[in-house]
């Protein structure tokens, strides 16, 4: 479980102003022991299925356990017995859920800028809208399945 640069700053940038610690190594220390615990605590309950790990209102990580399934290779004909895999999962909660919500509902609604990443923008008609950008045409949208 490797954060980004970026984020593991920013968060221990707040650890340090929320803690009134003196320097930013200590609080990157304490980031460190903190998502260092929580990997070790995943890791030591990996070999049960449905363990939950619940951090109050930021959300809960959750191990599942699937079975391997019948592949068949067309090739050979032969069928074979895939792995069993161990998946951990999180579930956001509280003002993150909600958060995440309207950052989803947001990108769907797609009202002027649509696209922030790319820069591309909706327009009526032509290869390029009026600014002199690529004309923006989303793809359908399609339903998650099981495997996604």
């Amino acid at each position: 479980m490797r954060a980004s640069v970026r984020g593991r700053d920013e968060l221990a940038a707040r650890v340090q102003q929320a803690l009134a610690l003196l320097t930013k190594k200590e609080a990157e220390y304490i980031v460190n022991v903190v998502v260092g615990c929580i990997e070790a605590t995943l890791l030591n309950n990996l070999a049960m299925d449905g363990f939950t790990l619940k951090l109050g209102s930021f959300g809960k990580f959750s191990v599942r356990h699937k079975s391997g399934i019948r592949r068949r290779i067309p090739f050979t004909g032969e069928t074979i017995l895939t792995k069993d895999k161990r998946k951990i999962r999180f579930i956001s909660l509280g003002a993150l859920r909600q958060s995440e919500k309207v950052y989803n509902q947001r990108e769907a609604s797609c009202e002027g800028d649509c696209d922030a990443r790319t820069g591309m923008v909706h327009s009526g008609g032509g290869r390029q809208n009026a600014e002199g950008r690529p004309r923006h045409d989303h793809p359908p949208i399609r339903k998650r399945t099981r495997r996604d």
